[in-house]
């Protein structure tokens, strides 16, 4: 997300020792231009060049856009939308000779309306949702930070389980609805009885 240097730095060794690859969304205007922060929150370190990008294009990592400008898409009028998700994205297929096929939204700020434009143009788009969804155009991902330790990744890798427990007695009026409001939910459903007289069992 957004090619800072630190990713050429220590995500790229990394990545290739243990046989990883992945998409790198970049802004297409910060190639030229460093961003000027907005706002007291966002602090920018530098950012990798093209030949830095080119670097992780060769270890077969994908290009993926970040728009133009990074501007906050559902902010912005119709015409300016269409700048930052379409020239963006030729601009980089044009520098990179590469195809592009996902789309990361600036501050992962989206909309049904914004998803309309976005499948017209890109194959998948990447939200700042955290997990490990899937849904086209709102696929969610895992934050992975200088405090993630070797034995937490793994975990972050997988989707997490749930085991419903319940302890009933003469429940035979409510146990039904009630397993059926949490049957999509859990992976796993566990009722003890102690002792009921009714049908509950």
């Amino acid at each position: 997300d957004d090619a800072r240097q630190g990713v050429h730095t220590y995500a790229l060794p990394l990545l290739i020792k243990y046989g990883f690859k992945a998409t790198l969304f970049v802004v297409s205007d910060w190639l030229t231009t460093p961003p000027i922060p907005t706002s007291p929150n966002e602090q920018y370190n530098k950012f990798m060049s093209k030949s830095e990008i080119q670097d992780c294009l060769n270890q077969g990592w994908e290009l993926g856009c970040h728009t133009k400008t990074h501007r906050r898409l559902t902010k912005i009028d119709s015409p300016e939308r269409q700048d930052e998700l379409i020239t963006s994205k030729q601009n980089l297929e044009s520098l990179f000779q590469t195809t592009i096929f996902s789309l990361a939204y600036p501050y992962g700020d989206y909309s049904p309306e914004l998803i309309e434009l976005v499948c017209s143009n890109y194959t998948t788009a990447v939200t700042t949702n955290r997990g490990l969804s899937k849904t086209p155009f709102e696929f969610s991902r895992q934050w992975i930070t200088s405090k993630t330790t070797p034995e937490i990744f793994p975990k972050l890798l997988r989707k997490s389980t749930l085991s419903v427990v319940m302890i009933v007695k003469n429940e035979e009026q409510f146990l039904s609805s009630c397993l059926t409001s949490i049957k999509d939910l859990a992976d796993e459903l566990i009722i003890v009885d102690t002792g009921s007289t009714d049908n509950t069992t």
